[in-house]
Parts: structure tokens; sequence; C-alpha cells
């Protein structure tokens, strides 16, 4: 599609051939683009500076380096979109509501378990058969990795139950439920719409199976996960990955928040704690020694010693 659209392009621009392509036609074409969103231009301008380079490299009849002509589109990055907490627990509560669930049911909320406690992409998930219901299922990336998905035990649970209600003999773990005989693996349209319906069911907003990558992600490092790990666990090679699918916005201000209290501890603005425990002690002793009963003065220094604790440790609790 994008290298016909430049060819119309170019063809409407006087560029009849590949030999008569010139600089002006490249940049005309991307001008024309730039009602686009960013990432289709980013798409189109890919394909067409692949196709220049394949040219080029082949000794087709094109100008060796027009292909460099080709500018890079900045494609913004994606905000993660994880599902509200609120969200999730209204759609488990509405699978828990269903008193005599069909192997529908079964199926969507054991495959919705799976994804969000996985943060696998769909496209793996689709590939698990029976057999990896109850052992790590080793599935491959879009890139052509193998990465393994480890079930845990009330994702195996559902998915156990889900099983026992099919009749049927297929090798394939997610399949259409149908009256014919003929048993079909679920697709990913298939598994949009089917979500779709869950949500409007549940009566929360429509989310997509990738939002549900976005939730897992989100929930592992809300948790303190390590950056690392939470990579693994997502099968991403590197952590740069991960801001795709997690706001690093609030890391930053926990670091931020550690610096507050650093300077406030140099300057003197927060309390120390081994000062704050030795005024506690203090008035232990002295209300063991029963001091303060006859002594008007030791009962203001006990007030003021218990309103210093009392300010020292809401400081702590605000810092």
């Amino acid at each position: 599609m994008a290298l016909d659209d430049f060819a119309s392009f170019a063809e409407k621009h006087g560029a009849f051939d590949a030999s008569s392509l010139a600089r002006e036609h490249i940049e005309g074409w991307q001008y024309s683009l730039a009602h686009r969103k960013p990432r289709t231009r980013s798409l189109y301008g890919t394909a067409l500076r692949m196709c220049l380079r394949w040219a080029a490299e082949h000794e087709r009849p094109v100008t060796a380096n027009l292909y460099m002509r080709v500018e890079t589109t900045q494609v913004p990055d994606l905000e993660p979109r994880p599902l509200p907490m609120d969200d999730i627990s209204k759609i488990l509560s509405y699978f828990r509501s269903i008193e005599l669930p069909t192997r529908s049911d079964l199926r969507d909320r054991a495959l919705f378990l799976c994804l969000v406690t996985t943060g696998a992409r769909i496209g793996e998930v689709l590939q698990m058969t029976r057999r990896d219901a109850n052992r790590p299922s080793l599935v491959r990336q879009k890139g052509g990795k193998n990465v393994s998905i480890t079930l845990i035990a009330p994702v195996r649970d559902a998915i156990a139950r889900y099983v026992t209600a099919r009749h049927d003999d297929h090798t394939a773990l997610w399949v259409k439920v149908a009256r014919s005989k003929a048993v079909k693996t679920l697709t990913e349209a298939d598994v949009r719409r089917l979500f779709w319906k869950t949500a409007q069911l549940a009566g929360v907003p429509r989310f997509t199976t990738h939002q549900l990558r976005h939730t897992a992600a989100t929930r592992l490092f809300e948790m303190k996960v390590p950056e690392s790990v939470i990579a693994d666990y997502l099968g991403h090679g590197d952590l740069d990955s991960l801001r795709g699918y997690v706001d690093f916005s609030s890391r930053r201000n926990e670091a931020a928040t550690v610096m507050e209290r650093m300077l406030m501890e140099a300057d003197g603005t927060i309390p120390r704690l081994d000062v704050l425990a030795a005024n506690l002690e203090l008035v232990v002793a002295g209300l063991d020694q029963d001091l303060f009963a006859s002594k008007a003065s030791e009962k203001k220094q006990t007030r003021e010693l218990f309103l210093a604790a009392a300010t020292a440790l809401r400081k702590l609790v605000t810092s």
C-alpha cells in the first residue's frame, strides 16, 4: 500500500520509471502524508526506504543513495494503558455471578486470567495446547524467539474447569465452542470480540488484549519487582522495551522523594531516629521512677518530650 501510494504520487509528478526518481519526489510525497498519523507515516517511510535501498544494492536503475533522502518520522511513545484494578474486580465479579457457566463462559474466564497474569501476547497464548495447562508452555514470539509461559495455580484451575467441560479432542487449548463437530481454534479477532462482550456485560470500558499485557507489567512494577525480572517475564530482551508497558514517572517520583529526604536529613529538618528513641526512653525512665507525679517541672518536661516525639513521628510519616 505504501509503495503503491508513492508510485502514484511519483507518476503524477513526472517520474514514470525508477531511473527518473529524484529527491524532490521523495520529499514531496512525505509532505503529502502530513495528514496521516505518525505511525502510518513512519511505516510508509520505512517501506520506501527499504525498497530504494534494496534497489540500490541490487544495481537497479535508481540513484544509489536515494534511500537516504527518506526522512525518519518521529513517533511519540505510546502511553501505557493498564486496566484499573476496579475494572479487573468487576470483570472477575461478573464471571463469579454466572450461576451456570457455559463452556464459553469458562473459556473466556480462563483466557482472561491467563492473559492478565502472564502478560503474554495474545498470539503467544493462542499457541498453547491442552498439555500446556499443567506445565510451562514453550511458544514462539513474533520475532521467532521461543519463550516460556508459566501459569499460576488459579489460572491452571480455571483452565482445568474449561477443558473438563469440552467434548472434543482437539489438541489446541483455546477453541471456538460450536455445535458442529468441526472444532476451530480461536483467532485474535475472535478474542477481541469476546472480550468486548465481556466488558459490556461486566460494565467496564472496552479493553484490548495488549492492555492486559500493560496491566501485568504495571502491577509488577508497582510491587517493586526488579525491571530486569519484569522484562524477562514479558519475554523482552532489554529494559527499554518496558517503557511502552509501564509508566516510569512513579519511579522517578520515588527517586525525587529519596533526594528530598536526604537534603532534609542533612539540613536537620527531619528528626533523627536515635534522638527520638532517646527522648522516649527518658520519658519511660521518669514514669518508672514516678518522678512526674510530684514535680511540676518534670510534668512539663514530660509533656514537651511527648509533643516533640509526636511532631517527629508526623514528619517521618509525611516525608
